[in-house]
């Protein structure tokens, strides 16, 4: 779901659909729900908003577990503090109670603001280091957005790079595994085009043991954005992109500097588009690199 203005409430049409009966079976004889990580306005609160499945999430005895993502998500929660989540999921479901909000220690700036929010909802704040690769999948399963499945074959593909033991066609649905290569040959950006028609669920048919194993595996390399590394990194950073938005290269900077790479720079072009920056920043890139190794910044020309 993106929208370039700021999503302040969703409902549905009709506004009482019936819930499936499975589901709400399975909500009230469940030991634990778990709610999230997703697209927070079209995959979370959605759920709360079925009259019976909603009823079944406060009538359960199961233990509530939200689970808050990452990071923001462009064109939906763009700016949300992770207490802003809670505020808005509280509006949408008043009646709901959690008993653990989940969340990644490196991503909460504020965790007093975090504490109060989740005790409003009757609940407590479990801190974690959690892996973005280990989070990803079920995330991206949940999400239905061709871009998240972008993201997801990458981080795949460059699993199964380094892992040799990884086959990645065979984690792939056939349609996904078809268009694999194309999606693989082209910038991120465009490669949502050749999976728009793609559901998630068809591309990564991935359930159960088999999904947590996965990424359990994905995890176990950490994330590379706060792994240490030695060499020169130049972040750069277009102020009008919206396929990268500037939180997300900020959390980049913020990981590589914690994990004490020693030459992290950061540069920001306003006006900038996400093709546009690439361009744009050659030459800083050169320059920033051969002052790194105490040499002359190279002719260059824009």
């Amino acid at each position: 779901a993106l929208t370039r203005g700021e999503v302040l409430q969703v409902r549905l049409v009709p506004h009482d659909p019936p819930a499936v009966p499975e589901a709400v079976k399975a909500v009230l004889d469940a030991d634990w729900v778990v709610l999230g990580p997703g697209s927070w306005f079209s995959s979370v609160i959605p759920h709360l908003l079925v009259p019976e499945l909603a009823q079944a999430l406060i009538e359960t005895r199961a233990r509530r577990v939200l689970t808050l993502n990452l990071a923001p998500q462009p064109g939906e929660t763009e700016g949300f503090s992770p207490q802003r989540h809670l505020e808005v999921l509280a509006r949408h479901a008043p009646k709901l109670t959690i008993d653990v909000v989940l969340a990644d220690a490196a991503a909460v700036p504020d965790r007093a603001s975090l504490d109060l929010a989740a005790e409003r909802l009757g609940g407590t704040v479990a801190f974690a280091p959690a892996s973005h690769l280990e989070v990803m999948l079920p995330g991206v399963i949940a999400s239905h957005e061709s871009s998240e499945l972008s993201f997801a074959l990458y981080a795949l593909a460059g699993l199964s790079a380094t892992d040799r033991s990884v086959d990645l066609p065979s984690l792939l649905g056939p349609s996904a595994a078809a268009g694999a290569a194309r999606v693989l040959a082209v910038c991120l950006k465009d490669a949502g085009p050749v999976l728009r028609n793609l559901s998630t669920e068809r591309a990564l048919p991935l359930r159960g043991e088999r999904l947590r194993g996965v990424g359990a595996e994905m995890g176990a390399y950490g994330d590379p954005d706060r792994a240490r590394v030695d060499g020169p990194v130049l972040v750069v950073q277009g102020g009008a992109d919206r396929d990268v938005p500037p939180v997300w290269s900020d959390e980049v900077v913020r990981g590589l500097r914690a994990a004490g790479s020693p030459a992290v720079g950061e540069r920001t072009y306003p006006g900038f588009g996400h093709e546009q920056v690439l361009g744009a920043s050659v030459c800083d890139v050169l320059a920033f690199l051969a002052a790194h190794h105490g040499r002359p910044a190279p002719p260059c020309t824009r």
